[in-house]
């Protein structure tokens, strides 16, 4: 079953995703991401207050393996647009 998550990022990350190609994001994997989940991203600004910008991506791949390096309950998920 594919989810839709909502979740925030702060402006300096987001246009690492919007112009200049970052495909993934490293997060505390409480949501269980999975391929084929949407991910919509409310960008905020350092003291948290939205932005008004927010755009979605799908995830394509998930990385979960703490014995490679990863923190315990962390995770790694490459994104694409819709």
């Amino acid at each position: 079953m594919e989810f839709h998550h909502f979740i925030k990022i702060r402006k300096d990350y987001a246009i690492m995703h919007l112009e200049h190609g970052k495909n993934f994001e490293i997060r505390l994997n409480d949501r269980w991401y999975q391929v084929g989940d949407k991910v919509t991203f409310t960008v905020v600004d350092m003291d948290d207050n939205k932005t008004g910008e927010v755009y979605t991506r799908v995830v394509t791949f998930v990385f979960a393996q703490r014995h490679f390096g990863l923190a315990p309950d962390y995770c790694i998920f490459s994104i694409s647009e819709e």
